[in-house]
Order: C-alpha cells, then sequence, then structure tokens
C-alpha cells in the first residue's frame, strides 16, 4: 500500500525570547550564521492523497496552511527534527485519534 503525505505549515515552533537564544548559541559555535526561523509543519499519512475539501478541512484542525515540501535559497541551511524512526510521539497518537473522530481516514499524523 501506498503512503499519501501531505505538509502543513504551522505558526512559529518557539517564543521569539527562546528563538533568540538558540540563535545566539548558534553563533557561538558558527558566528556565519546570521538568522533563525522556526515554524512547526505537520505531516499527515493517508492512503489516498487529501482532496481539496479533506485538506482544508485538516488545515483547520491543524491551525496551520496546507503547503508543499518547502524549498529553500541556497544560502539557507535547513533542518527537519522529528521523533526517531519507528517512535510514535503521544502528540502523534492523540493528533491522530482526534482526526479520525473528524472523519478523516489518516495513518498518522506527526508534528
Amino acid at each position: 500500500m501506498t503512503v499519501q503525505i501531505s505538509t502543513f505549515e504551522g505558526g512559529e515552533a518557539f517564543s521569539p525570547f527562546k528563538t533568540q537564544r538558540l540563535l545566539q548559541s548558534l553563533q557561538l559555535k558558527a558566528p556565519s550564521v546570521l538568522g533563525l526561523q522556526t515554524c512547526q509543519v505537520f505531516l499527515v499519512a493517508t492512503s489516498q492523497a487529501l482532496g481539496e475539501t479533506d485538506s482544508a478541512r485538516m488545515a483547520r484542525l491543524l491551525d496551520a496552511a496546507a503547503r508543499p515540501a518547502p524549498s529553500h535559497p541556497l544560502l539557507e541551511q535547513v533542518w527537519w527534527v522529528s521523533t526517531r524512526l519507528g517512535t510514535v510521539s503521544p502528540w502523534a497518537s492523540k493528533a491522530s485519534d482526534i482526526a479520525r473522530n473528524c472523519g478523516f481516514e489518516v495513518q498518522r499524523i506527526e508534528r
């Protein structure tokens, strides 16, 4: 069975204060780092691609925007942080249950 992954972009992952502290820590190790942006990304695994209506409903449920996987300019470094392969976080378990209770046929949602 093929798994379809839909990507949704959420809000900032950290408070401005925490982001600034993280930037300062990074700049101690790599002074060339000029800025830092953190955002939540939601990955929704389904057996069939989400249609336009379901994608909009899922975006509302996640308080996020449906987006293709982002592409970035060459001068930017992008890191994705997620749970270990094979690990299902408590957040993912609860989010997947909530989505199923809302009528979505999801296999898993991860943040």
